[in-house]
C-alpha cells in the first residue's frame, strides 16, 4: 500500500477529537462555549463516546480538567480566546506547577481576520494608540509559553503539516506531564486536512543516550547492593506507580513517600514508614529515615512543601541518589538531559533482588503510631477537632478511595492519615490556588465514571468553607452530571489558615457567615431532593455519618473551631513568623 492510499481528507475538528479519544480512552472534555470555538465543538458530536462537560466558568473548567487528568493521565478543556482562556490561565498555571497533563484548546480569530487585521474584533485588546484599528491577534498566545510544555498555533499556510502538529501537541503533553496549548482559528475546524490513517500516537519515550543510561544504572545498582537503603517516592514517579509497588512488595523494601508523593506507594505495605518531610514528617518517619545508609529518591520534586525549611533527604542521610524527571544526582554529580522513567525501567530490569542490601530490623510505621485502632476510643460526645476528624476519617476510608483535599488547614493533617490500598490522593499542595478542589472533584469523579469504576471507587472531597466560596457554582455540575462524591464541608467560619499566620480577628480573614450549606444542592438544581445533607458537631456524629452508605451525592457540614488547625500547620506557621 502506497502512502497516497493511506491518506484521507478529514475535517480538522473531527481529526482532533478522534485523536483525543485515543488517549487513555478519554471521554469527557471540559470547557465553556464561545463564538470562536463553536464550529470546533460541533465536531465533538461526531463521536458518541465523547461527552461535552459544560462548566460554569473557564477557571472551573481548568480545575475540572486537572482533576480528570489526575485520574485518567490526560485532561482537555476548550475555551474561546481572551476572555475565556485568560480566566482559565490560573488553572493551567497550577497544572504546570503540579505536573498535570492538560491540553487547553483555544478557539481564536480566523486566519483571514489575522491576515487582513483591518477591523476591530471583540475579545481582543486594542492598540495603545486609539487611532489604530489593527490589533495583535497573538497577544494572548505570547503570554502562555512559561505555563506550558508546548504551544502550537495552527494556520492554513500548509495543510499537510496540521496532522503532525496536532499529534505532537498531544504526545508532548502526555510525555511531559505538563499542560500545553493548541490555538485553532475559528475557520479551520471545518477545513479538510490530509491525514495518514496508519500513523499512531506515540506515547513512549525513546532512550537517546543508552550508553549513559547503562552507566547510571550500574552506579545505582552498585550502591543498592552495598548499602542498606530505602525508597523515597515522589510526585514524578507516579506514572510508574504500579511497577514500583510490585517491586517494593516483591522484595519487602523499606519505603517512604514525600508530601507530594502521597498515595503513590501502597501504605498498607509492612515496610511503608510514612511521609518524610524533616521535622514535620508523619509520626516516627524522620527517625526511621535517618537509620538508612542510602536513600533512592524517585521522581524528585524540590519545593518548600516537599522540603520543609529547605532541607532535602541528603541533610538526613549520608548518601542519596536523586532520580528526577530529567536528571540524576549521584555522588554529587548532576547528570542532565536524561529520561528518569527510562532509567527507572532499566534499573528494575537489571536488578538482581537477592543481592539487594535491605534492613529487616526496621519497625513498621503502624507500630510507632499513637492513633487509636478505632475512633470509638475517642470521646464520642466531644466537639470535633481537626485532629479527631483525621483519626475518624482514616478509620472509614476504603480500598480504592479517591481523596480530594482543598488547600485548607486540614491539608496539613493528610500526612498523618494512613491510606488504604489503591487509594488516590489529589490536591494542589504546592501551587495552592484555593477553590481548586471543588471543581477538581467533578473531573476526578467523571474520570472514574468514564473508566467504569464508579462501583469500586468512592470520591471524598475535603473542602474548606472559605475556599468553597471561590468556585461554589460548580456544585451545580455535580447535580447536572449526576456524580456522587461525599463532600465534607469544613465550616470554621473563614480563613483559618490565614488566622493562624496573621490577623486572627481581622476582617480580612472573615467570610460571609451563615451560608446555608445544606441547601446548596437544592439551590443548584437538585429539585428532586436526591442529595443527602447533614451537619455534624461531635466525633460520634461524624463517625455515624461516615458509616452510612447512602449511594447519593452527599454533603456533611463539619463544624470546627476558628483557630483549630492540625499540629503540623501550627508548627509551620510558627517557623514562618
Amino acid at each position: 500500500m502506497t502512502v497516497s492510499e493511506t491518506v484521507e481528507n478529514v475535517a480538522l475538528g473531527s481529526y482532533l477529537f478522534s485523536r483525543l479519544q485515543q488517549v487513555n480512552s478519554l471521554k469527557s472534555i471540559f470547557g465553556v462555549p464561545g463564538d470562536f470555538n463553536l464550529s470546533l465543538l460541533e465536531h465533538l458530536y461526531n463521536f458518541p463516546d465523547l461527552n461535552w462537560i459544560g462548566n460554569c466558568n473557564e477557571l472551573n473548567a481548568g480545575y475540572a480538567a486537572d482533576g480528570y487528568a489526575r485520574v485518567n493521565k490526560f485532561g482537555v478543556l476548550v475555551t474561546t480566546f481572551g476572555v475565556g482562556e485568560l480566566s482559565a490561565l490560573n488553572a493551567i498555571s497550577g497544572s504546570f506547577t503540579e505536573n498535570v497533563p492538560v491540553l487547553h484548546i483555544v478557539g481564536t480569530s480566523s486566519t483571514m481576520a489575522k491576515k487582513l487585521n483591518n477591523k476591530t474584533l471583540h475579545h481582543l485588546i486594542p492598540s495603545k494608540n486609539t487611532w489604530e484599528v489593527a490589533q495583535d491577534h497573538y497577544v494572548y498566545e505570547k503570554i502562555v509559553e512559561p505555563f506550558s510544555c508546548i504551544v502550537e498555533s495552527l494556520n492554513d499556510d500548509d495543510l499537510t503539516v496540521l496532522q503532525s502538529k496536532i499529534d505532537n501537541v498531544i504526545e508532548t503533553i502526555y510525555k511531559s506531564k505538563k499542560p500545553g496549548y493548541l490555538f485553532i482559528p475559528s475557520n479551520l475546524a471545518d477545513i479538510q486536512i490530509p491525514v495518514d490513517t496508519t500513523k499512531k500516537l506515540e506515547f513512549n519515550s525513546i532512550d537517546k543516550h543508552p550508553e549513559l543510561t547503562n552507566q547510571i544504572v550500574s552506579k545505582i545498582i552498585d550502591k543498592l547492593y552495598k548499602k542498606k537503603f530505602a525508597i523515597l517516592a515522589d510526585n514524578l514517579i507516579e506514572n510508574r506507580k504500579d511497577v514500583l509497588n510490585n517491586f517494593i512488595q516483591s522484595n519487602n523494601i523499606d519505603c517512604f513517600s514525600t508530601v507530594l508523593g502521597k498515595s503513590i506507594i501502597d501504605e498498607t505495605f509492612e515496610k511503608f514508614h510514612g511521609v518524610f518531610n524533616g521535622k514535620i514528617s508523619s509520626e516516627g518517619a524522620a527517625d526511621t529515615f535517618s537509620k538508612f545508609e542510602l536513600i533512592l529518591h524517585l521522581g524528585v520534586v524540590t519545593n518548600e512543601i516537599n522540603n520543609f525549611n529547605n532541607l532535602k533527604a541528603k541533610d538526613f542521610v549520608g548518601d542519596v541518589v536523586e532520580l528526577g524527571k530529567d536528571y540524576v544526582l549521584i555522588d554529587d554529580e548532576l547528570i542532565t538531559s536524561v529520561d528518569g522513567e527510562i532509567i527507572f525501567d532499566s534499573l528494575l530490569a537489571q536488578i538482581e533482588p537477592m543481592k539487594l542490601c535491605t534492613d529487616q530490623s526496621v519497625e513498621s510505621w503502624g507500630s510507632k503510631r499513637s492513633y487509636p485502632s478505632s475512633p470509638t476510643l475517642l470521646n464520642a460526645t466531644k466537639k470535633l477537632s481537626q485532629s479527631s476528624m483525621a483519626k475518624i476519617l482514616e478509620s472509614k476510608l476504603r480500598e480504592g478511595d479517591v481523596i480530594v483535599c482543598e488547600m485548607c488547614s486540614f491539608l496539613f493533617a493528610i500526612p498523618d492519615i494512613k491510606f488504604p490500598k489503591d487509594s488516590l490522593f489529589i490536591s494542589q499542595n504546592f501551587y495552592g490556588s484555593i477553590g481548586y478542589a471543588l471543581p477538581s472533584t467533578l473531573g476526578a469523579s467523571l474520570a472514574i465514571r468514564d473508566a467504569g469504576l464508579e462501583s469500586k471507587r468512592r470520591v471524598i472531597l475535603l473542602q474548606g468553607d472559605g475556599s468553597a466560596q471561590m468556585t461554589i457554582q460548580e456544585l451545580s455540575s455535580y447535580v447536572r452530571y449526576g456524580i456522587k462524591p461525599t463532600v465534607l464541608l469544613l465550616n470554621n467560619d473563614g480563613y483559618s489558615v490565614e488566622r493562624v499566620c496573621c490577623g486572627p480577628t481581622r476582617s480580612y480573614n472573615d467570610i460571609q457567615p451563615n451560608w446555608n450549606w445544606l441547601k446548596l444542592f437544592n439551590v443548584f438544581g437538585d429539585v428532586e431532593n436526591k442529595s443527602v445533607n447533614v451537619r455534624v458537631e461531635t466525633n460520634h456524629e461524624l463517625e455515624m455519618e461516615l458509616n452510612k452508605d447512602d449511594g447519593e451525592l452527599k454533603m456533611i457540614e463539619v463544624m470546627l473551631d476558628k483557630m483549630d488547625v492540625p499540629w503540623r500547620f501550627s508548627y509551620v506557621a510558627g517557623k514562618a513568623k
